[in-house]
């Protein structure tokens, strides 16, 4: 069985903020927590924090994919120590995924988010795209995933881990583990939802 994702209000304010501030650019973060244990098979988002060191490439005019600069990986294996010795743990990597001239944002992982995902990490998909008007409500949809609305903005959050594959010798179960594919997790929320919904509703 697939882990679910347990996220508070918080970590999603936080992911809101960032991706908004960003806009039209991609954000990125990582993100605090606990992983499934033998007697625990869920996710703990605990924390979540934006990246400042971060290095875009070019999608025409646009800036594109992110990631971590050489600098703030070499800062940051600093900085675990110190998460190490408080017991608290580095579990994955949010990023967003924003609208380029008026194209809506894919709310899929790319290659390149598949090649650089880590087993047992999760990476959290924000797709954040421009509103003309009108409010849409926070809510959990079926498949996993949770949609709402902030302002001028429409979001659409998914969590995906690394598909875990059993080798049984089978030569065509090795050539498959060259192809990374991801499973798409349940967000677990309630609380959070309801926040979000009060929030806009005072808005």
């Amino acid at each position: 069985m697939l882990p679910k994702v347990y996220i508070e209000i918080e970590p999603f304010l936080v992911m809101i903020w960032a991706a908004v501030e960003e806009f039209r650019k991609e954000c990125l973060g990582f993100i605090l927590g606990y992983r499934p244990t033998p007697k625990d098979n869920n996710f703990y988002i605990t924390a979540v924090f934006p990246l400042q060191s971060v290095r875009r490439g070019r999608k025409g005019k646009a800036l594109g994919e992110v990631e971590q600069t050489k600098h703030g990986r070499k800062r940051f294996k600093e900085f675990g120590k110190w998460l190490e010795a408080g017991r608290i743990l580095k579990i994955g990597d949010f990023h967003s995924h924003t609208e380029y001239r008026g194209i809506l944002p894919p709310a899929e992982l790319s290659g390149s988010d598949k090649k650089s995902m880590e087993e047992n990490e999760i990476e959290i998909i924000i797709s954040i795209s421009s509103r003309k008007k009108g409010k849409a409500p926070w809510e959990a949809l079926s498949d996993g995933r949770v949609t709402g609305s902030f302002g001028k903005y429409n979001f659409l959050f998914g969590v995906h881990m690394l598909e875990k594959k059993i080798d049984d010798g089978d030569d065509r179960i090795l050539e498959q583990k060259t192809v990374k594919n991801t499973d798409l997790l349940q967000i677990v929320a309630p609380s959070a939802i309801k926040a979000l919904n009060r929030i806009q509703l005072k808005l």
